[in-house]
C-alpha cells in the first residue's frame, strides 16, 4: 500500500493539520493531486481516502445514530451477552476498538468503556469523530463513558493478567471470509485495507487470563468457535452471534 500523506482543506487548517502529520509520522502534503491514500483535515473533521473510496466515521448520525435512537438499549443482544440488567452496568475493555460502533452502543447504555486500537490512522479518526460526537449535547455523557486508547492489544492484555480491572473483555476480530459473498461496506474495506492481519485466535487466551467476569467474542453464524474454543453461552443476533466465556 502506498504511504499516506496528510493534507489541510485550506490553510485554515493547516497548523493543525500538520501536528497531527508530526504526531502521526505522516508526510504533510499542499495538495492532493497524484495523491491516492491520504487523510484530509477539513471543517467537517478528519477524514480518509484510499483510492477512490473516500469516508469519514461519524458517532453522531448515520448507522450508529439510527442504532442509537432506533435500537433495543440494554436489550440489544450485545449488551445483554455482555452482562447488561438492571442496575448492573458492567466495566469492559473493547480490545478491538476499529470505528467504536460497538463501544458507543455499550456507552450508550451507561457502561464505562475503554477501546484499544493499534493502528495510528483509525485511532486518528476515531478520536476526531470522538471529539465531534460530545459537541452534541445529547452525546456528551455517552462520550464521558468511552476511553479510546492508542496501543497493542496484546501488550494491553498481557499487562492485565491476573489483576481483573475490567469486568468484561470484549473482542470483535475481523470475520472470516465465505467463499461466496458481495462485496463489503466501504468502511470495512477501509479497514481491512488498514488493519493487520487477524489475530482474534491470540488475543482470546489472553483474555481470559485478564477479564474479572466473562470475555465476549462477536461472531458471524456461520464461523466456529474464535480458536475452537466452545463459549459457556452464546447470545444470538441474527447474522453475528456473541460467543461467551465465563470466567
Amino acid at each position: 500500500m502506498p504511504a499516506f500523506h496528510l493534507l489541510a482543506e485550506s490553510d485554515a487548517f493547516a497548523a493543525r493539520a500538520l501536528a497531527l502529520a508530526q504526531q502521526l509520522h505522516l508526510p504533510f502534503a499542499t495538495t492532493r493531486t497524484g495523491l491516492t491514500h491520504f487523510l484530509l483535515l477539513d471543517q467537517y473533521g478528519l477524514s480518509i481516502q484510499i483510492e477512490q473510496m473516500h469516508w469519514q466515521p461519524d458517532l453522531v448520525g448515520g448507522r450508529v445514530g439510527f442504532r442509537r435512537a432506533h435500537g433495543g438499549g440494554s436489550k440489544e443482544p450485545i449488551a445483554r451477552a455482555c452482562g447488561v440488567k438492571p442496575g448492573v452496568r458492567p466495566s469492559i475493555l473493547d480490545g478491538t476498538g476499529g470505528w467504536l460502533r460497538d463501544a458507543f452502543v455499550l456507552a450508550s447504555v451507561g457502561c464505562h468503556v475503554t477501546a484499544v486500537e493499534r493502528h495510528a490512522i483509525v485511532f486518528a479518526l476515531m478520536q476526531d469523530a470522538l471529539q465531534r460526537a460530545a459537541e452534541v449535547p445529547e452525546l456528551s455523557a455517552i462520550v464521558a463513558c468511552l476511553t479510546l486508547q492508542h496501543a497493542v492489544t496484546e501488550n494491553v492484555l498481557s499487562e492485565l493478567a491476573g489483576a481483573a480491572q475490567h469486568d468484561v473483555i470484549y473482542l470483535d476480530p475481523m470475520f472470516p471470509p465465505r467463499e461466496k459473498t458481495a462485496q463489503v461496506k466501504k468502511d470495512m474495506q477501509i479497514l481491512q485495507a488498514l488493519a493487520d492481519a487477524d489475530l482474534g485466535a491470540s488475543l482470546l487466551p489472553l483474555a481470559l487470563n485478564a477479564a474479572k467476569k466473562r470475555v465476549v467474542v462477536k461472531r458471524p453464524d456461520y464461523a466456529p468457535p474464535l480458536a475452537a474454543l466452545k463459549p459457556n453461552h452464546i447470545v444470538d443476533a441474527g447474522a453475528n452471534r456473541f460467543d461467551i466465556y465465563l470466567i
